[in-house]
């Protein structure tokens, strides 16, 4: 966001994006498979980072880490998101959203 005060001050903010270890998985049928975030740049405050399901194969889900808080101190320090795969094969796609309004997704495909 670009603010300005009067004719004299433009400040400006923007929000850190979010950094993967990977943009898609291909996980074998039954098992599951981790990935790494963090922050591109360091935040102002805490910025929690969620991750669901926003389509795909019912037996694709989050096994953990579909929630993570990053401070200002530790921004650049990976954190973990666990995806698992049912005996099912298929795809789908998980988003990982942050508070700031960043946004990717992730492609997941099993395999038998």
């Amino acid at each position: 966001m670009i603010t300005m005060d009067g004719d004299k001050t433009v400040s400006a903010t923007f929000s850190p994006g979010v950094v993967l270890s990977a943009e898609s998985l291909s996980i074998a049928s039954g098992g599951n498979m981790t990935i790494s975030i963090h922050l591109a740049a360091q935040p102002e405050a805490d910025v929690v980072v969620s991750s669901t399901k926003s389509s795909g194969n019912a037996d694709i889900s989050i096994a953990a880490g579909g929630t993570l808080t990053f401070t200002p101190a530790d921004y650049d320090t990976d954190q973990q998101l666990t995806v698992a795969a049912g005996p099912l094969t298929g795809s789908a796609v998980i988003t990982v959203l942050s508070s700031t309004g960043a946004s990717r997704d992730i492609a997941v495909t099993t395999a038998p």
